[in-house]
Protein backbone atom coordinates (compact mmCIF):
# COMPACT_ATOMS: atom_id res chain seq x y z
CA UNK A 1 0.00 0.00 0.00
CA UNK A 2 1.42 3.39 -1.09
CA UNK A 3 1.74 6.18 1.44
CA UNK A 4 -0.41 9.23 0.88
CA UNK A 5 1.78 12.17 -0.19
CA UNK A 6 1.72 15.08 2.24
CA UNK A 7 1.15 18.50 0.74
CA UNK A 8 2.39 21.66 2.37
CA UNK A 9 -0.44 23.94 3.41
CA UNK A 10 0.09 27.28 1.63
CA UNK A 11 -3.21 28.78 2.68
CA UNK A 12 -3.31 32.10 4.48
CA UNK A 13 -2.73 32.02 8.23
CA UNK A 14 -5.00 33.87 10.71
CA UNK A 15 -2.41 36.62 11.30
CA UNK A 16 -2.41 37.37 7.55
CA UNK A 17 -6.15 37.96 7.17
CA UNK A 18 -8.87 40.41 8.07
CA UNK A 19 -12.16 38.65 8.82
CA UNK A 20 -14.72 39.05 6.05
CA UNK A 21 -12.29 40.67 3.60
CA UNK A 22 -11.12 39.52 0.20
CA UNK A 23 -7.69 37.92 0.50
CA UNK A 24 -5.48 39.52 -2.14
CA UNK A 25 -1.75 39.52 -1.62
CA UNK A 26 1.46 40.99 -2.99
CA UNK A 27 4.11 38.51 -4.05
CA UNK A 28 7.65 39.35 -2.97
CA UNK A 29 10.00 36.41 -3.46
CA UNK A 30 12.94 35.42 -1.28
CA UNK A 31 15.17 35.78 -4.35
CA UNK A 32 14.10 39.40 -4.62
CA UNK A 33 14.53 40.12 -0.89
CA UNK A 34 17.98 38.48 -0.90
CA UNK A 35 19.14 40.36 -4.01
CA UNK A 36 21.77 43.11 -4.13
CA UNK A 37 19.14 45.45 -5.54
CA UNK A 38 16.67 44.95 -2.67
CA UNK A 39 19.40 45.36 -0.08
CA UNK A 40 20.28 48.81 -1.50
CA UNK A 41 16.77 50.13 -0.80
CA UNK A 42 15.76 52.43 2.00
CA UNK A 43 12.77 51.47 4.10
CA UNK A 44 10.86 54.21 2.23
CA UNK A 45 11.65 52.67 -1.15
CA UNK A 46 10.50 49.27 0.12
CA UNK A 47 7.26 50.81 1.38
CA UNK A 48 6.71 52.54 -1.95
CA UNK A 49 7.36 49.31 -3.84
CA UNK A 50 4.75 47.53 -1.69
CA UNK A 51 2.26 50.35 -2.35
CA UNK A 52 2.89 49.95 -6.09
CA UNK A 53 2.45 46.17 -5.84
CA UNK A 54 -0.93 46.82 -4.23
CA UNK A 55 -2.00 48.42 -7.53
CA UNK A 56 -0.99 45.34 -9.54
CA UNK A 57 -4.07 43.44 -10.72
CA UNK A 58 -2.39 40.55 -12.52
CA UNK A 59 -2.25 42.17 -15.96
CA UNK A 60 -1.07 45.74 -15.56
CA UNK A 61 2.60 45.17 -14.71
CA UNK A 62 3.66 47.94 -17.13
CA UNK A 63 0.75 50.28 -16.38
CA UNK A 64 0.98 51.28 -12.72
CA UNK A 65 0.04 54.92 -12.18
CA UNK A 66 1.36 56.64 -9.09
CA UNK A 67 0.90 60.34 -8.48
CA UNK A 68 2.91 62.65 -6.28
CA UNK A 69 -0.26 63.24 -4.23
CA UNK A 70 -0.45 59.48 -3.54
CA UNK A 71 3.23 59.46 -2.66
CA UNK A 72 2.82 62.36 -0.27
CA UNK A 73 0.21 60.36 1.66
CA UNK A 74 3.00 57.86 2.39
CA UNK A 75 5.99 60.17 2.94
CA UNK A 76 7.38 63.65 2.37
CA UNK A 77 7.69 64.75 -1.27
CA UNK A 78 11.50 64.75 -1.26
CA UNK A 79 11.57 61.30 0.36
CA UNK A 80 9.05 60.05 -2.22
CA UNK A 81 11.17 61.22 -5.15
CA UNK A 82 14.30 59.66 -3.60
CA UNK A 83 12.42 56.38 -3.13
CA UNK A 84 11.24 56.45 -6.76
CA UNK A 85 14.79 57.12 -7.92
CA UNK A 86 16.10 54.20 -5.86
CA UNK A 87 13.52 51.78 -7.28
CA UNK A 88 14.40 52.83 -10.83
CA UNK A 89 18.16 52.84 -10.24
CA UNK A 90 18.24 49.27 -8.87
CA UNK A 91 15.92 47.98 -11.58
CA UNK A 92 12.74 47.13 -9.66
CA UNK A 93 10.61 49.59 -11.65
CA UNK A 94 10.86 51.59 -14.86
CA UNK A 95 9.27 54.93 -15.69
CA UNK A 96 7.20 54.11 -18.77
CA UNK A 97 5.43 57.44 -19.22
CA UNK A 98 6.18 60.83 -17.70
CA UNK A 99 2.99 62.86 -17.56
CA UNK A 100 4.40 65.95 -15.86
CA UNK A 101 4.20 68.16 -18.95
CA UNK A 102 0.56 67.30 -19.69
CA UNK A 103 -0.57 67.12 -16.03
CA UNK A 104 -1.19 63.36 -16.07
CA UNK A 105 0.11 60.76 -13.63
CA UNK A 106 3.39 59.04 -14.31
CA UNK A 107 3.10 55.42 -15.41
CA UNK A 108 5.55 52.90 -14.00
CA UNK A 109 6.16 49.27 -14.77
CA UNK A 110 7.68 46.43 -12.81
CA UNK A 111 11.06 45.44 -14.20
CA UNK A 112 13.34 42.40 -14.20
CA UNK A 113 16.46 44.58 -14.36
CA UNK A 114 17.02 44.06 -10.61
CA UNK A 115 18.09 40.49 -11.35
CA UNK A 116 21.30 41.78 -12.99
CA UNK A 117 21.93 44.64 -10.53
CA UNK A 118 25.61 44.73 -9.58
CA UNK A 119 26.74 42.80 -12.67
CA UNK A 120 28.26 43.92 -15.98
CA UNK A 121 25.01 43.10 -17.79
CA UNK A 122 22.90 45.48 -15.66
CA UNK A 123 21.17 48.18 -17.74
CA UNK A 124 21.13 51.38 -15.69
CA UNK A 125 18.21 53.79 -16.00
CA UNK A 126 17.30 57.03 -14.26
CA UNK A 127 14.21 59.14 -13.94
CA UNK A 128 14.38 62.35 -15.96
CA UNK A 129 14.85 65.15 -13.47
CA UNK A 130 13.22 68.53 -13.63
CA UNK A 131 15.66 71.16 -14.86
CA UNK A 132 15.48 74.43 -12.89
CA UNK A 133 14.57 77.52 -14.89
CA UNK A 134 17.41 80.00 -15.36
CA UNK A 135 16.48 83.65 -15.89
Amino acid sequence: MAKKKKYKDYSFKPFELSPGKRHNHARITYDMMDSKAWNQLSIYAIGLYLAMKKKFNGGNEHDISFTYAEGQKLMAKKTFTKALDQLIEVGLIDLNYQGRYVREPNIYGFSCRWQQYGTDSFVAKQRRKRVPDHD
